[in-house]
């Protein structure tokens, strides 16, 4: 070792003479201005004796790769670092060649490659910003920063004029290192040559060491000058981290990309395959571009099973799949910069300019199409058979064949150059790794949240419970334990934040997410047969690409012009295509849908709905008509009822934000007007959305008090006071469906209550319809309010607070729909009947008499007039004690009104009820199915009778006999 090191030393002595070296034999005499010594400048013939010494003795030892790892590897480490280091290692490598035989020159440098990848994947940020950390000894960031800024002038100009890869801010020593080995195009030869390490080599040069807990405590530095209490968002709580150690970190991110883009610019440059110098034969079929290429596709190929619940083993470093992600975002920059033109045919926006601006030649501007189901020829998709929009690739290729014709996609005639396949490339990488890591951030940021929140809580615990002098110390133990998880949670959202959301990162995001926005949205209009052959993953990452911009901090202006238009396209193929008969995973149509509901959320993107023509025009039908196509089982009609409350936020009866104003920010005013006029406009539509809603209310609401009145049975232990009981499993999973079922029976009976805001008129004068709406309203009220019926309802919420995960179960959250229906209904029905009576007066053009409302409704048999009566008295309570706003005020005042004609008519209808019921009695010919009226119908093919009424509602179902199913 000791020898190694004093050759190596030697050679790094001599090496700067084989420069200045003279073919002659003149000497010339020259000052060491740091030593203050003269020194001897050898002639050309006197330095090759010295190197011819120095590796007669060196050669074997770099055989032994700790030779090389001690010794070697650091004498490259030393001139990369110099100025002109990248020429010095030129130097090193052609002395090396001439004096090592070809054996040891071959196994030397694979040695050295081997060694340097080690380097690159396992240099740590510390080592990278050329500092060492002690334990508890954070960063001088004040200093690096100063040094960086000193040294920017004086290197902007060397930069300029020299080829150098020497970067004098940051110690990216590996990195540099491989950079200027492969620039030599003999390097690169041997670099290819050994197939059976050089992938390996790839792998561990672009893979990162992830920063760890106590790394990021280095790293970021603490100092506020804000207290913890006075941190209200995320915003404080970054403020707080040093301005110098955020600013350093963030330009070695940046740093650090740019040489991965260099490091691989090595080989997409190079284009031509590797020839025999003395033969003029070709050594290699693929040049260094095409290997690159292939390597991706191995990465791709040897990563599929990353996104299974357990992967496999044998994966590659996550770093390595975010590192070339990085790297292909930076690629296929120009190849997304998009111009807009219009298309005649379907009138949207579509790629003017494709291009990569390292690829020379010239071809034809196209998408190859053929990758989505001819992937052999690309090396790509058929390699592994990804699930396609229209089911899978074997089955596609025998029902819809594309002919050559078909194969690509011309976006216009101009000629660029195009190498697409890398789009496809980086797709495929940000499916595998990408939504992973956005979803760390997201929870980190969320976390962060929760814990601000609990902070703020803790403090006003303490302010209001703990203020005694003995619960301090435990309050500040708990205080600072909350404060250092913030710290922690704030410094792991930095880092995620700078290495995977920059912004240069979110705007390389955007075009991808818009480009292919254009090629999905094309193939669909223009090609609906390739468009089956589109893979499932394309548009699960648009989906996904989408919700990253929106969600990202700060939120990227997907709302605002030019990218206004891009996000109009990407809702135009929501909108169509979550019921499109094309796509035929239902896995995929949800979360189409998913993304739209999350979309729906937000103002803005509400607001952008409302703006998009496709939307308007099919929204609404679609989302009612998929609603009727999904039956109990499902969980599509949950997604679609939260979708429809979106739109009618703050107008339910008791909701919060309700008020005067229907145009509030909360809900959609158009969305709203576009319901209404669906009565007329799709009537077949709606009637169904209402029969489906009927169906699956009345499911939940029975699950709902068949739940309660089995919880009103149990014997939960009795405990203290603020002590929750231990409960069995069966105790655990009967509270927790019963509260699913409270929170759908209520969103249900919203659906019911905007229906009849908006639409009261298919219940006024459809009798089918008022029944079963009377019928499911008396049933809930019955059984939430007053008489025998709710005693159970009563028992279970006395105990909220003896059992845990019930309390949002309260009676105000079910019977305010309750009350907005029959407020609404009985408010159209009175302005009817003001309507006809002008109409009458004046003898003008008569309007269609609506159904008897209180009358219809007191003819029930489960009517009973004192759960009116309670529901009143609760809301007059409230109003007393102003907790109704002025708008639930006119409604409460309706319902008032129609408690007060209930009580007029009761008692004559109940009567009149009785007689007509004793009559059909007596003669025998009492409906089999209600018992309460006269058979009046024959169901011709198997000739069972009942009451037109009964057999009407049942045929709503089911075409078939109520009693045979003939």
């Amino acid at each position: 070792i000791g020898q190694a090191r004093y050759l190596t030393a030697c050679l790094s002595r001599v090496l700067p003479y084989n420069e200045k070296s003279t073919a002659t034999n003149q000497n010339a005499m020259q000052i060491d201005s740091n030593a203050d010594r003269l020194l001897y400048s050898p002639s050309k013939e006197e330095v090759t004796i010295v190197f011819a010494h120095i590796f007669e003795h060196l050669s074997p030892l770099l055989l032994k790769k700790y030779h090389i790892v001690n010794s070697f590897y650091p004498l490259f480490v030393d001139l990369i670092e110099k100025e002109n280091g990248n020429s010095k290692i030129e130097q090193l490598i052609e002395v090396m060649r001439l004096f090592m035989e070809d054996y040891e020159f071959d196994a030397t440098m694979l040695q050295l490659f081997s060694h340097i990848s080690y380097k690159c994947k396992t240099t740590s940020w510390f080592e990278i910003l050329g500092k060492k950390i002690e334990k508890n000894h954070p960063f001088d960031f004040k200093n690096l920063s100063e040094s960086i800024e000193s040294s920017t002038s004086t290197t902007t100009t060397s930069t300029q004029t020299s080829n150098t890869l020497h970067t004098p801010h940051f110690r990216f020593t590996a990195l540099n290192l491989a950079i200027a080995l492969l620039s030599n195009r003999k390097l690169l030869e041997l670099f290819f040559a050994d197939f059976t390490h050089y992938p390996h080599f790839l792998e561990n040069m672009l893979t990162s060491k992830s920063a760890s807990l106590s790394d990021f405590e280095h790293l970021f530095p603490f100092e506020s000058n804000l207290k913890p209490e006075e941190w209200k968002t995320r915003v404080d709580t970054l403020k707080g981290l040093n301005e110098e150690s955020k600013e350093v970190f963030a330009k070695a991110v940046e740093e650090k990309e740019n040489l991965y883009m260099k490091f691989v610019n090595v080989f997409l440059r190079d284009k031509t395959p590797f020839t025999d110098d003395e033969n003029k034969t070709q050594k290699f079929i693929d040049s260094p571009f095409h290997l690159f290429r292939q390597w991706i596709h191995a990465i791709i190929y040897k990563n599929r099973g990353i996104i299974r619940q357990v992967p496999p083993p044998g994966l590659s470093d996550t770093s390595v799949l975010t590192n070339l992600y990085s790297i292909l975002l930076k690629l296929t920059q120009n190849y997304r910069t998009l111009q807009t033109n219009k298309v005649a045919s379907g009138h949207f926006l579509i790629p003017r300019r494709l291009s990569l601006d390292f690829l020379q030649n010239h071809v034809q501007q196209a998408f190859p199409i053929k990758i989505f189901f001819d992937g052999a020829d690309y090396f790509m998709v058929d390699f592994f058979d990804f699930g396609r929009l229209g089911g899978i690739l074997s089955h596609l290729k025998k029902t819809y064949p594309i002919s050559s014709e078909e194969a690509e996609v011309k976006f216009n005639e101009k000629k660029d150059a195009v190498e697409a396949d890398f789009f496809n490339d980086l797709i495929f990488i940000y499916y595998y790794v990408m939504p992973s890591k956005y979803g760390t951030l997201s929870t980190v940021a969320q976390t962060l949240s929760e814990s601000l929140l609990t902070y703020q809580r803790s403090v006003e615990m303490f302010n209001v419970q703990f203020s005694s002098a003995e619960r301090a110390e435990q309050f500040a133990k708990l205080k600072e334990s909350i404060v250092e998880k913030m710290l922690e949670q704030t410094r792991m959202y930095f880092y995620h934040r700078v290495t995977t959301s920059s912004p240069q990162k979110l705007e390389g995001l955007s075009h991808t997410f818009i480009f292919l926005t254009y090629l999905i949205t094309y193939l669909s209009q223009s090609r609906p047969n390739i468009f089956r052959y589109v893979p499932e993953f394309y548009a699960e990452v648009m989906i996904d690409s989408l919700h990253v911009l929106k969600r990202s901090d700060p939120p990227f202006p997907m709302t605002e012009f030019p990218n206004k238009e891009i996000l109009n396209i990407a809702i135009s193929f929501l909108v169509g295509h979550f019921s499109d008969p094309r796509i035929v995973n239902p896995d995929l149509k949800d979360l189409l849908l998913q993304s739209m509901f999350s979309l729906l959320q937000s103002e803005d993107y509400l607001r952008a709905f409302e703006a998009n023509e496709v939307a308007r025009k099919s929204l609404l039908p679609s989302l009612l008509q998929s609603y009727n196509n999904f039956n109990t089982q499902g969980k599509l009609w949950i997604q679609i009822t939260d979708a429809l409350h979106k739109m009618w936020k703050g107008t339910g009866f008791g909701s919060k934000g309700n008020n005067n104003n229907n145009n509030n920010n909360t809900s959609s005013p158009v969305f709203r007007e576009i319901f209404k006029k669906m009565k007329d406009t799709h009537p077949t539509v709606l009637t169904s959305f209402l029969n489906k809603l009927f169906n699956n209310t009345n499911w939940v609401v029975s699950e709902l008090f068949s739940s309660i009145r089995e919880l009103s049975l149990v014997q939960f232990p009795i405990t203290p006071q603020g002590v929750k009981p231990n409960l069995t499993p069966e105790q655990q999973q009967l509270i927790k469906k019963a509260s699913i079922v409270f929170d759908l029976s209520t969103n249900e009976l919203v659906l019911l209550e905007i229906l009849t805001l908006e639409t009261p008129e298919i219940f006024l004068y459809e009798e089918l319809n008022a029944t079963r709406l009377f019928e499911l309203l008396l049933f809930v009220i019955n059984r939430t309010t007053v008489g025998h019926d709710a005693q159970a309802f009563t028992t279970v919420l006395s105990l909220k607070g003896v059992i845990g995960g019930f309390d949002h179960v309260n009676r105000k959250e079910i019977i305010s729909p309750v009350v907005g229906c029959f407020s609404n209904l009985y408010h159209c029905y009175i302005n009817i009947l003001e309507e006809i009576s002008i109409q009458e007066t004046f003898h003008a053009k008569k309007i269609a008499q609506p159904i008897p409302f209180i009358t219809h409704l007191v003819e029930f048999s489960g009517f009973d007039i004192q759960p009116f009566e309670y529901l009143q008295s609760l809301w007059d309570e409230a109003n007393s004690e102003n907790r109704v706003t002025p708008a639930d005020h006119t409604r409460l005042e309706d319902f008032k009104k129609m408690v007060a004609k209930m009580k007029e008519t009761e008692t004559h209808q109940k009567g009149k009820s009785a007689e007509s019921r004793l009559a059909v009695s007596n003669s025998g010919e009492m409906c089999p199915i209600c018992y309460a009226a006269m058979i009046d119908c024959t169901f011709l093919k198997c000739g069972h009778q009942s009451c037109y009424k009964c057999i009407t509602r049942h045929r709503v179902n089911e075409n078939k006999c109520f009693f045979c199913k003939a």
